[in-house]
């Protein structure tokens, strides 16, 4: 993750996540959001987490942000 001035300018994920859905959607999703832990859960809110990261809840991918 890469934040200048307060805002994600950059995501990128590495692992098998055995997930349904393109990785890459998260982390286009993510860049331009603030780096805030609800600002990050409002963007993450959007999608079914489970569809990118088979067993893992929003929240427990958020807290790895900070």
């Amino acid at each position: 993750m890469n934040v200048e001035r307060g805002i994600t300018e950059d995501v990128k994920f590495y692992g098998d996540f055995f997930g349904k859905r393109d990785i890459a959607e998260v982390e286009g999703l993510l860049k331009g959001v603030k780096h805030e832990e609800d600002e990050i859960k409002k963007a993450l809110s959007k999608i079914n987490i489970d569809d990118y990261f088979a067993g893992i809840t929003a929240e427990e991918l958020v807290s790895l942000f900070f």
